[in-house]
């Protein structure tokens, strides 16, 4: 047995590679291996497989359940090369069915990297790929005395419209995988799995498993259906990351001889200490592998019309005068949202599809309103849902209907909506035709993307399973939306859907940024905007700041602050606030124009009270900007009644920023600060170390 030790970006890689030619990861971690935490039987060892691929028609050679963990590829994997190069390590493993090419991609100083694998059909007849992890880990808590041990937790959020980012941490027991049977073997596993277009809908494609010597944080860079699992096997726990799956989500790629597919990316953040440190690996990872733009560097600040504000319901008269607010209020962006195509008196949902200005809402056009968004030194945006078309769009007759996805030889039908497949030419040739349109004819320099259907596992319009349909889709959109930043570079498009419920990497590596939620509640917004940062960089997180009429200036303040440590999305009942309280928004967006938006896309997240819950009492956040800037700190009471919040962080001194005319008690310890805050409040405060 011959062992293979590689270091990349303080990361330890244990290899082991069988004469036979098999090749084994024994370790991946932030930590060098211990050698008595090794197996030394051949049936352990041979568990330890770098790449877990089924193929239909194969053995699967043990009881499994769910469970992926009985995998045949055709035939032992043989290792033919290993090739270690300066930002990756490529390894190249064959058998008698399938090339497969394993690629890790590092970072400088980032003890992260990002996994894909390639599979080649080497052989002279179409093989059916049932299953394909991206990464599989066993032995990922050999450290530990036993993998079902109190310091063995898994962490990760449920997620959902209006509810999205809800950590939560486990034990494995406590999800029902612990050792309570006499044999080695168990058919349980610890698994979560989406299908569909949301790829968010029920929880994050994220994960983070922690033991006694390090964490490791995770990240499936998906668009749609993904699948992730811990379980054991011979006595060890394995982890596996995958794309879609056969027997989860509806998924087989039939290879065609010569054909080659990539699995769904993964990302893998690693650390010696606990979750946190893990998930601030994976923030640097992001944006490491993140399209260069300009807005993640200026990160201005957005208005929308639409959050308890207009919602939809847009007209000239009704704008011109909240266009004179937002910029008096610091907005450099403008974006009206839903309903610019429809008339005042329309249902307009079932009708999307053309793309055409309301000539009722506008009587002196869309362009007069763009110009005056620009003449009032603000970028115009305009509301798009371009993967979507209603059922009583006029295209829905003239288009040819593989242009739609389709189920069981009938249109998939989703709340009064079709869904485009772009895969078809057509609808992309119509989509790029309506994007550069409005870019033209009414100078649109952002957009915001929304998406709110769901139409399930896929479409069965030219592939051999509803899944492939729909990876191959989503696959067919991105390459079009690079497209569409290859054009015009500067140009900033906005990830919403439904608010959070594809916000991944998948395409906030392309996005500039994307809506954390449609919450309307403020304090559950602070919430979700305080756990956002574990999902995406701060700089991506588009946080409403949109208080109602009746708001008092706790309220206002409140607002302001859950979206100063991301990107500020103002809307809300402004035309009716209060001098005084227009001005305490006015400062919020001076500082942050001033403090925070220069430098967010360099800061770490912590989170000293935790990454919170939805029945919270207290929240705080921290923009880290490093030892010679210190950090930003914000801190809130959700209750209705004056609360000490003591947050565990150590400062030199700690200087209330926001607001500044209403300072609250502050009593710095030596490892902690404690603020007295009245009910439902929240402050800024600049530490220094």
């Amino acid at each position: 047995m011959k062992f293979i030790r590689i270091q990349k970006e303080n990361l330890h890689l244990l290899f082991a590679q069988d004469p036979a030619g098999p090749i084994r990861l024994l370790h991946c971690a932030a930590f060098p291996c211990a050698e008595d935490a090794l197996p030394t039987d051949e049936e352990k060892l041979r568990r330890f497989e770098l790449s877990m691929i089924h193929l239909a028609g194969k053995d699967r050679w043990e009881p499994h359940g769910n469970k992926h963990s009985a995998c045949d590829p055709g035939g032992t994997l043989c290792c033919t090369s290993l090739e270690e190069q300066e930002d990756s390590l490529v390894i190249v493993e064959r058998n008698e069915w399938i090339e497969v090419v394993t690629r890790w991609q590092f970072f400088h100083g980032i003890r992260a990297f990002r996994a894909t694998k390639k599979i080649r059909n080497l052989s002279e007849q179409a093989i059916p790929l049932e299953y394909a992890a991206t990464f599989a880990l066993t032995g990922a808590a050999k450290e530990s005395p036993a993998w079902d041990a109190p310091d063995v937790r898994i962490s990760f959020a449920r997620s959902g419209w209006k509810t999205e980012h809800r950590w939560e941490s486990h034990t494995l027991p406590e999800l029902g995988l612990s050792h309570f049977h006499a044999g080695e073997f168990c058919i349980n596993s610890i698994a979560l799995n989406n299908t569909g277009t949301f790829a968010c809908k029920e929880y994050l494609p994220m994960g983070v498993l922690e033991t006694a010597s390090g964490t490791t944080a995770w990240e499936i860079q998906t668009t749609g259906s993904w699948h992730w699992e811990l379980g054991d096997v011979a006595s060890l726990l394995y982890m596996q990351l995958s794309g879609p799956t056969f027997l989860d989500n509806f998924w087989c790629k039939h290879l065609a001889p010569g054909e080659t597919f990539e699995t769904v990316p993964v990302l893998l953040a690693f650390a010696t200490g606990r979750r946190d440190d893990a998930l601030r690996e994976l923030t640097r990872l992001r944006r490491a592998i993140r399209r260069p733009n300009e807005d993640n560097l200026q990160n201005p600040i957005l208005f929308n019309d639409y959050m308890n504000c207009l919602f939809a319901k847009a007209t000239e008269e009704k704008l011109l005068p909240l266009i004179d607010r937002a910029a008096s209020l610091g907005a450099e962006i403008f974006v009206t949202d839903a309903g610019w195509y429809a008339s005042r008196d329309e249902d307009w949902w079932p009708t999307v599809g053309l793309w055409q200005e309301s000539p009722d809402r506008f009587p002196h056009g869309l362009r007069f309103i763009t110009d005056y968004i620009r003449s009032k030194g603000m970028r115009a945006g305009l509301w798009l849902e371009i993967e979507r078309m209603g059922t009583l769009c006029p295209l829905v007759h003239q288009w040819p209907e593989e242009c739609f996805f389709r189920r069981n030889g009938a249109p998939i039908i989703e709340n009064r909506s079709l869904q485009l497949d772009f895969r078809h030419p057509l609808v992309r040739e119509y989509a790029t035709e309506t994007v550069e349109r409005l870019i033209r004819d009414y100078q649109i320099g952002f957009f915001k993307f929304d998406y709110n259907i769901d139409p399930g596992p896929g479409t069965e319009v030219g592939c051999a399973t509803l899944g492939d349909g729909l990876l191959e889709h989503k696959r067919c959109y991105k390459a079009w939306l690079a497209k569409v930043f290859e054009r015009h570079p500067d140009l900033v498009i906005e990830n919403c859907s439904s608010g959070g419920n594809r916000a991944t990497s998948g395409l906030l590596d392309l996005h500039s940024l994307c809506s954390t939620t449609d919450n309307e509640c403020y304090r559950s917004n602070a919430k979700i905007s305080i756990a956002s940062a574990a999902a995406y960089p701060m700089e991506q997180a588009g946080v409403w700041m949109y208080p109602l009429a009746s708001a008092d200036d706790e309220e206002v303040i409140m607002n302001m602050v859950s979206a100063m440590s991301w990107r500020i999305f103002l809307s809300g009942e402004v035309m009716a606030l209060s001098e005084e309280k227009l001005e305490l928004i006015r400062e919020g967006c001076r500082f942050y124009r001033e403090h925070i938006a220069p430098k967010l896309s360099e800061a770490l997240p912590r989170w000293p009270l935790g990454l919170g819950r939805p029945e919270s009492e207290e929240g705080a956040f921290l923009l880290d900007f490093g030892p010679d800037c210190a950090g930003v700190l914000s801190v809130w009471n959700f209750t209705d009644q004056p609360r000490v919040v003591t947050v565990p962080v150590a400062a030199k001194s700690c200087t209330q920023v926001y607001p500044e005319k209403r300072p609250v008690p502050v009593e710095l310890g030596q490892n902690s600060v404690a603020v007295t805050l009245p009910g439902r409040s929240a402050r800024i405060f600049q530490l220094e170390n």
